[in-house]
């Protein structure tokens, strides 16, 4: 399998398939590495729905205490 990512026409459709990939707008959600590039966890940390559910459970919290 490795063997096939490294020949040189993989390499080249590779690069024409990302470049019509980036004229149509498309980002990708990995690096080159395969490892994501933001964790879904971290991009809705900050919503307001998350915070709201975070303070009903730290006051449900003081309530049951």
């Amino acid at each position: 399998m490795s063997q096939s990512l490294n020949n040189k026409d993989f390499q080249k459709l590779q690069a024409q398939w990302y470049d019509k990939l980036k004229k149509t707008g498309f980002e990708d959600a990995e690096q080159s590495n395969g490892a994501l590039k933001c964790w879904s966890a971290t991009k809705f940390k900050d919503t307001s729905r998350v915070k709201a559910k975070e303070e009903y459970f730290r006051l449900a919290g003081h309530f049951l205490h």
